[in-house]
């Protein structure tokens, strides 16, 4: 095989790998952007690079500092409003958490777009 060949060849394979890729990770249920806060959290299980809380689905989600994130549902508003920052991890531990997608931050979702999660 020829140079050129070979180089294309390898385009090819990558342009195939990047759409499969692509494919696997949407992220419906993220916010849109518009409604987000920006947290702290007291003593997490490992360092927090980011954490941001989506106003409009009660999504809490979390970004280590080890590449890997996680999605709190149902985290109630008031937990971050009514007091100054930051809130206990204590008081996130328990909130069910989205089965996230290996190597990205967006969640498995369900057949109707919600995440899927395990208590």
């Amino acid at each position: 095989m020829n140079r050129i060949a070979r180089r294309i060849l390898l385009v090819l394979i990558g342009l195939v790998l990047a759409a499969a890729a692509y494919g696997q990770t949407p992220c419906p249920t993220v916010s849109n952007g518009i409604s987000i806060l920006n947290v702290t959290i007291a003593n997490p299980p490992m360092p927090i690079n980011l954490a941001f809380y989506d106003i409009s689905t009660g999504y809490l989600m979390i970004s280590y500092a080890n590449r890997t994130a996680q999605m709190l549902i149902g985290v109630p508003l008031a937990l971050f409003t009514t007091r100054p920052p930051p809130v206990p991890w204590v008081e996130l531990e328990n909130y069910p958490s989205a089965v996230m997608q290996e190597r990205s931050s967006c969640p498995l979702l369900t057949e109707t777009g919600a995440p899927l999660w395990v208590q």
